[in-house]
């Protein structure tokens, strides 16, 4: 089953477990995220911004 991401069809609860599943996969092999970063993916956890905003931001 694919799993949804925006804002309008998850949870804040949903968001969160995302953050977290991607932040423990991404940590195997490089730094945590900068405190710059993590204000930018709560972001999405908090449901202002859209997944795709907020890896736009992160990658620019």
């Amino acid at each position: 089953m694919k799993k949804e991401y925006s804002i309008k069809k998850t949870t804040r609860e949903q968001r969160r477990r995302y953050n977290e599943e991607a932040s423990a996969l991404l940590s195997l092999g490089s730094n945590d995220p900068t405190k710059e970063d993590q204000m930018i993916i709560n972001q999405y956890i908090e449901g202002d911004k859209e997944l795709f905003s907020v890896i736009d931001s992160l990658s620019g």
